[in-house]
């Protein structure tokens, strides 16, 4: 027979009335007009909820456990047990922030204090970690607070021990094990590098400043002073031992003399320049100069061995020998007064080394005529012809461009010369010249001595002649001129190519312009 709801002594259903299928033992409510079942009962239900449900009395969880703020809103702390191990994690979800804090009752708007603080910075998203109210450590296993550190820094006698960042002075030796030392100027650029191997590489130059005299570098076989193969003094003096050849140049400044000595150690000659032109060999007084081997003169300049003074003066021992050689008809000449007069046609000549004469002076149909001329390098020397093609007035020409004359040195930079070169550090590029060109023309001898910059930049020309054509070596900007008593740096605005390869020591000449100053 089946279950009939039972309705009260009206004939209809109370809302909130409540019946049970004795059949089912299932249990109904009358609710909104209608019959409905609510189920078992919940005492008849333990044991399934028990394997659903969190027991009050304690109980295990499977799987991971989230916290949310609320229905609808997104979690913000997740509890998750690893699968592959024993670990757990303790997450603090969507950018949020994890604290563990304390309270002194049950109230969380009293009294509440944050211990440890783990969450995602809002910039740029890092993680950070916050501790709090951390003791002072009693034992080596206990984190340390920052008073605690601070106490402990302060009474390190830093004084005797250590050597300030800042700087100062140590007593004792510092070993760097295969580290190098590097050093750099206030622009950031570096100036020094000491490498593990013991090599010292610097961008300007080493100085060593010694007030006794003693020697400021010095080169040794061994680790005693008589295994000494090099030295040079802070007086200036340097000595050179053992077998070898000397293959770099070495140049005296200030007319510095190169010292010889005899096996007692004592000044025997020396050679020396005496002008800016003039250069001297000569002994000193007591001792002698003596000059051996010496080829036989080709050239007017060369030094002339005995047999050939002793051969050419042969005919002419005497003044009356060399008179009547002048006025034989030989030689067609005759001294009148302080004239040398011939009465036609003459020219001297030299004997070469292949049997023939060269002309050097000759007058012929009343004309003067020199030939060999040497390329003139003073005001009061004959010109040659290719001089004068090449140098008309010092104008433009095909084998002149435009600009001064400089030739290019990569060891220092006298008068004349200019050098291009590009800075380790910033791979920025330099042209460097002195104040003074080839021709003599001083242009920036007499200059503001500061630094220029140009906003717009100026352009310059490196030019050079090939094949009897001007030739563009390079072109570029530049943006900034150091102006100095002896030479101008100047900075090139960007990295600017060779045309030909790079530039080689002592090559020339060319011709640099630079707009607005020559």
């Amino acid at each position: 027979m089946a279950f009939v709801f039972v309705p009260n002594a009206g004939g209809g259903f109370d809302e909130g009335m409540r019946q049970t299928n004795p059949e089912t033992g299932v249990e109904y409510i009358y609710i909104e007009g209608a019959w409905r079942p609510l189920g078992p009962k919940i005492e008849d239900q333990y044991d399934v909820l028990d394997e659903r449900y969190v027991n009050q009395d304690g109980d295990t969880m499977h799987g991971e456990f989230k916290f949310d703020q609320g229905e609808n809103t997104p979690a913000n702390l997740l509890i998750y047990p690893n699968i592959l191990n024993t670990s757990s994690s303790l997450y603090a979800l969507n950018s949020g922030t994890l604290r563990i804090r304390s309270l002194p009752g049950e109230n969380r708007a009293q009294g509440s204090s944050t211990h440890i603080a783990v969450g995602k910075n809002e910039i740029d998203g890092e993680p950070e970690t916050f501790i709090y109210h951390l003791q002072d450590p009693q034992s080596e296993e206990h984190g340390a607070n920052k008073r605690y550190v601070d106490e402990q820094v302060g009474n390190i006698n830093v004084t005797g021990d250590y050597v300030p960042l800042a700087g100062g002075d140590m007593t004792g030796d510092l070993n760097m094990m295969n580290a190098r030392i590097d050093t750099f100027n206030a622009a950031g650029e570096q100036t020094m590098e000491i490498s593990p191997g013991g090599f010292i590489k610097t961008r300007d130059m080493l100085r060593v400043v010694r007030t006794d005299g003693g020697p400021a570098f010095e080169a040794r076989e061994g680790d005693a002073s008589t295994d000494t193969r090099a030295e040079i003094n802070s007086t200036g003096t340097w000595r050179f031992d053992g077998v070898g050849d000397l293959k770099a140049d070495v140049r005296l400044k200030d007319r510095g003399r190169y010292i010889v000595r005899g096996t007692a150690n004592s000044d025997v000659g020396y050679f020396m320049a005496t002008s800016d032109s003039q250069c001297q060999l000569g002994a000193y007084t007591g001792k002698t100069l003596n000059i051996k081997n010496l080829n036989a003169p080709t050239d007017n300049t060369d030094a002339a061995t005995k047999i050939y003074v002793d051969n050419s003066l042969l005919p002419y021992q005497t003044a009356a020998d060399v008179q009547a050689a002048i006025n034989s008809d030989t030689v067609h000449l005759s001294f009148t007064g302080t004239q040398l007069v011939t009465p036609g046609n003459w020219r001297i000549q030299q004997a070469n080394s292949t049997g023939g004469t060269y002309s050097y002076i000759s007058i012929d149909s009343d004309e003067l005529k020199l030939y060999h001329v040497k390329e003139p390098t003073a005001g009061h020397h004959a010109a040659t012809k290719g001089y004068v093609d090449a140098n008309p007035g010092n104008g433009i020409t095909a084998a002149r461009p435009p600009g001064l004359k400089f030739d290019l040195s990569i060891v220092n930079l006298p008068n004349g010369y200019f050098q291009w070169w590009t800075n380790n550090s910033t791979n920025n590029q330099h042209l460097e010249l002195a104040t003074t060109d080839k021709d003599g023309i001083a242009w920036g001898t007499n200059t503001l001595r500061e630094d220029v910059r140009y906003s717009d930049n100026i352009p310059f020309t490196i030019w050079e002649v090939s094949n009897n054509a001007w030739k563009m070596k390079v072109t570029g900007t530049i943006s900034r001129i150091d102006f100095h008593p002896d030479h101008a740096l100047c900075y090139v605005s960007s990295k600017t190519a060779l045309n030909g390869g790079n530039f080689v020591n002592g090559s020339g000449p060319y011709y640099i312009t630079i707009s607005g100053l020559f």
